[in-house]
């Protein structure tokens, strides 16, 4: 939206948010008020930097999308946007420099094919994300993607009553395997996989978030029937409703009224409402079954001729693997997204939260022709989740709420470790262009948070770099440095090697640092770089924005 100008969002609730989209649209930017800006947001339809063009956000629910799908988008970002598709870290699809006129054509052409904009931004329940890998891994209890499919459904029909009654916006995960459970701690609303006495069902998580003020979840029941799952996620979303404010814009997250009002009165309040819902009846459920117990030595044993790797992974069922490609940055052409999604085996593809896609199901001896297909398209499973792949946010590029220029730094970082050979690469790299979490970078391994500094007498935009992640542990990153732009680099690799130096054998960043002290690690980083500046800081995060 033009600078300055901006939207009053509880005023824009109360007057209402559903709108003729194909009128409002057919006026042209010039004649959107600052409130229609928000109600647009609402409908995936989101202000670039760039004042007369917008980015349109669809959801991938369940982070699944089939090749029809992949079609629509593809032909939708040469016709409409930039040409390019931009994959997000929560399993959404971004096109980008779409003008607002041609936003009713390509919202047509897209849910002929079942994808929506609608709630895919704002103070909204976001798009319910799911593991990449769930029903094939070899640790997913079963396949959690049909109830993240229904649960987004019924969300998604109830949009009109919700977006106007919600004080803020709602992120909801489902997973089980190793790395997706820990995303329960992260987000308004997790569900964790479990098998118990023979019945699927979900660990049940509230409250989490990370933004300036990081909260991990709490632990609200250790065990949920799957036909209980909607009734728990609808007590919460009541609940929020219910009782926070639209009028808390700043601190309307979840994660606020529940230290507001206390964990004991929020779960007092879940258990009541609770029992009531799950004894009326309930939408269907779809049928899924519980893993069955294959030898993980025969998976492990039909390996494909290039061998098990981060990236190449066994499935549960012997002689099949599961292959991540690494898209940096998560972009992608639209002719590349259509040849990548050609290569899958069956008519799905999955995104990950690391802005990847996932091929499931590959048979191990077709794996070495799927790498070369890849490599031909220039892309490559290599880096998944290392420091290879740094995760960021479009950051100045088209954000109008970021502050510096996050890709750009995501390619020098990834330039800089890639001269540096000798350093390891298991950990992870997360840049933001603003103090929200779109990369999710307090969570990595070194986060990279955009603001504006003070130091020594100049005044510039920079970053703040954290450091201690640990979800397994229950631990965030803690801001800890102040970095000049140009600084980073060196302040990265000497985070690195530091640990180099210091770590025990196969011991992660995390543990290195919490060990020896963040506050030890930061200020050798400091005086490496500049001996005479003070480089420790926590005073410049601003307040939490819905991006």
């Amino acid at each position: 939206m033009p600078t300055g100008v901006r939207p009053n969002i509880p005023r824009a609730k109360r007057d209402g948010l559903d709108l003729d989209l194909a009128t409002l649209c057919a006026a042209g930017p010039g004649a959107l008020e600052p409130d229609d800006h928000y109600r647009l947001k609402t409908y995936g339809v989101c202000a670039q930097r760039q004042d007369d063009l917008f980015m349109i956000r669809l959801r991938v629910a369940g982070g699944q999308i089939d090749r029809e799908q992949v079609a629509a988008v593809a032909e939708g970002a040469r016709r409409y946007a930039d040409g390019n598709v931009h994959l997000t870290t929560r399993q959404n699809v971004e096109l980008h420099s779409v003008a607002l006129t041609d936003v009713p054509a390509l919202y047509e052409e897209l849910d002929a094919v079942g994808l929506a904009g609608r709630s895919a931004c704002g103070h909204t329940i976001r798009n319910v994300m799911a593991c990449p890998e769930s029903g094939t891994s070899v640790d997913e209890p079963f396949d959690v993607v049909p109830d993240a499919l229904r649960i987004s459904r019924l969300l998604v029909e109830r949009s009109s009553e919700l977006n106007v009654a919600l004080p803020s916006r709602l992120n909801i995960v489902l997973g089980g395997c190793t790395t997706c459970g820990l995303d329960a701690l992260t987000n308004d609303i997790g569900l964790v996989a479990r098998v118990r006495d023979g019945e699927c069902g979900y660990q049940l998580w509230a409250g989490g978030s990370l933004g300036t003020a990081p909260r991990l979840s709490m632990l609200l029941r250790p065990f949920i029937g799957r036909d209980e799952a909607w009734p728990a996620v609808w007590t919460i979303v009541e609940w929020f409703c219910g009782e926070g404010s639209i009028e808390q814009v700043a601190r309307g997250r979840l994660k606020f009224l529940l230290e507001e009002r206390g964990e004991p009165t929020f779960r007092n309040a879940f258990e009541k409402r609770f029992a009531k819902l799950r004894a009326e009846e309930q939408p269907p459920v779809p049928t899924v079954e519980p893993a069955t117990p294959e030898l993980i030595e025969r998976a492990l044993a039909f390996a494909p001729s290039p061998g098990w790797c981060e990236t190449v992974r066994p499935e549960r069922r012997p002689g099949l693997a599961t292959v991540t490609v690494r898209v940096p940055l998560g972009d992608m052409s639209a002719g590349a997204f259509e040849a990548v999604a050609a290569l899958a085996i069956g008519n799905t593809v999955h995104l990950s939260r690391d802005q990847n896609l996932v091929l499931r199901s590959v048979p191990v001896e077709r794996v070495p022709d799927l790498l070369d297909g890849l490599a031909a398209l220039g892309y490559g499973p290599a880096g998944d989740r290392s420091s290879i792949d740094v995760r960021a946010c479009p950051g100045l590029t088209f954000c109008s709420l970021a502050i510096t220029g996050s890709q750009p730094l995501a390619l020098a970082l990834e330039t800089a470790l890639a001269a540096r050979p000798d350093l390891p690469r298991d950990f992870s790299i997360a840049v933001s262009g603003c103090p929200n979490s779109c990369a999710r970078q307090q969570v990595a391994d070194v986060g990279l948070t955009g603001t504006k500094l003070r130091l020594g007498g100049r005044t510039d935009v920079g970053y703040q770099l954290s450091l201690g992640a640990d979800l397994a542990q229950g631990a965030v990153g803690i801001p800890l440095l102040k970095l000049f732009e140009e600084e980073v680099a060196d302040a990265v690799v000497a985070v690195v090697e530091n640990w180099v130096a210091l770590r025990r054998p196969a011991e992660p960043m995390a543990s290195t640092f919490r060990r020896v002290g963040l506050e030890r690690i930061a200020a050798a980083v400091a005086l490496r770089l500049r001996p005479d500046d003070d480089r420790f800081t926590s005073d410049d995060a601003g307040e939490e924005d819905a991006a």
